[in-house]
């Protein structure tokens, strides 16, 4: 999404995230440039070099005042990234919101150009969430939430456990890929839930699932109102990782019902 972003000089662009990122990398270039000459200078007659500079001669003054002006711009650009990515989060959560109520009402987005998206794929991905969620072959993020190639980063296993590899998966995505928004969607009629709270014995590595999810079981509750909260307690796992937290990424945990298909958001 592009925005109008303006220069204390009075110059206005429109840019989005990537684009930022792009002005970024060159007016740097620019700054850097100009203190390699004026570093190397040893009298007030000098031929200024360097990508961008024109072969003539540049007064003490001018070399300073481009140093000031692109100074001035890179400190803008690096706030004007902050702030994107400090509400690319909410910005995340209506995407979604929209793209849950588009799968509800079954008028989902035209998705006719997959082979244009391999492409553009191909060269990088920046998807705009990480969602961690249940196994269960009838809980497909992508789907649910009518999203399309490379917008998610989707983390699956039974009953949308946290764990170290989990844990692993989710820095990848928010710092080398920087993606704003961590979701951990829980579901109704959930199986690994209803294992946990039925209890009893269990066949092989079932046993460490139910481990996991015990402690968000509350025995008097059903077993969606305590899908809901394992849903909570894993996405506060996960806020107190210490490098989601260092990122200050937004983490939030949701539920989805099988029936209406609506996700319901705590």
């Amino acid at each position: 999404m592009k925005k109008h972003y303006t220069f204390s000089t009075g110059e206005t662009i429109e840019a989005d995230l990537d684009d930022l990122r792009r002005l970024l990398a060159e007016n740097q270039q620019y700054l850097d440039n100009y203190e390699e000459v004026y570093s190397s200078l040893e009298d007030d007659d000098y031929i200024a070099r360097g990508n961008g500079f024109c072969d003539r001669k540049y007064s003490d003054d001018f070399i300073e005042g481009q140093i000031e002006k692109y100074s001035q711009r890179v400190k803008e650009i690096n706030g004007w990234i902050e702030n994107n990515k400090r509400m690319d989060a909410h910005q995340a959560i209506v995407l979604l919101k929209e793209g849950n109520a588009r799968f509800v009402s079954g008028q989902l987005a035209p998705k006719d150009h997959y082979a244009e998206d391999r492409l553009k794929l191909s060269e990088g991905q920046h998807p705009f969430a990480v969602v961690l969620c249940c196994s269960d072959s009838r809980v497909s993020p992508e789907i649910l939430f009518d999203q399309q190639l490379g917008d998610l980063f989707v983390i699956r296993n039974a009953g949308n456990v946290v764990y170290e590899d989990v844990l692993g998966s989710i820095e990848y995505a928010v710092e080398h890929l920087e993606s704003p928004l961590v979701v951990v969607l829980g579901h109704s009629s959930c199986g690994a839930v209803t294992a946990a709270c039925q209890g009893g014995e269990l066949p092989g590595h079932l046993v460490d699932i139910a481990k996991r999810i015990k402690p968000s079981i509350i025995s008097d509750c059903c077993i969606n109102d305590n899908a809901r909260r394992h849903a909570e307690r894993m996405a506060q796992l996960v806020r107190e990782n210490p490098i989601v937290e260092h990122l200050e990424v937004t983490v939030v945990a949701a539920f989805y019902d099988l029936t209406s298909g609506v996700v319901e958001w705590m």
